[in-house]
């Protein structure tokens, strides 16, 4: 659920920094900024399974992305750095719901056990 939140944000985000390029209006680059921020923290919080570790990895993912989309706005002119970092976060959007969900599955899942008495080399029959 939260990564399908995240690359909505992201989407969302990109297209807003983008039309802030041919709009020319500060009032889409503020919600363009925290939704990408909100997806680069979204997608950190599944970097881990402990929750404060979770919660770390998302605050960091997020200042870590943030730190370097203003290192790359001072390297050049801002609005259009923006708009290539939210053309970037759409096509990198594009290119994750093309690519298959990894992790769980399912169905159809084998499940080795190994009785924890007899050692892993060593199975009851």
């Amino acid at each position: 659920m939260t990564r399908l939140l995240a690359l909505a944000a992201a989407l969302l985000g990109g297209i807003c920094w983008v039309l802030n390029l041919y709009v020319d209006a500060s009032a889409l680059w503020w919600p363009g900024a925290v939704l990408l921020l909100g997806a680069a923290g979204l997608l950190g919080l599944g970097l881990a399974r402990l929750p404060w570790v979770a919660a770390v990895a998302g605050i960091g993912t997020a200042a870590l992305s943030g730190s370097l989309a203003a290192l790359l706005r001072d390297a050049g002119e801002a609005q259009v750095v923006d708009a290539v970092i939210g053309a970037g976060a759409a096509l990198l959007v594009g290119i994750a719901m093309l690519l298959p969900v990894r992790g769980r599955r399912h169905g159809g899942a084998r499940v080795l056990s190994v009785d924890r008495t007899t050692g892993p080399g060593n199975h009851r029959r």
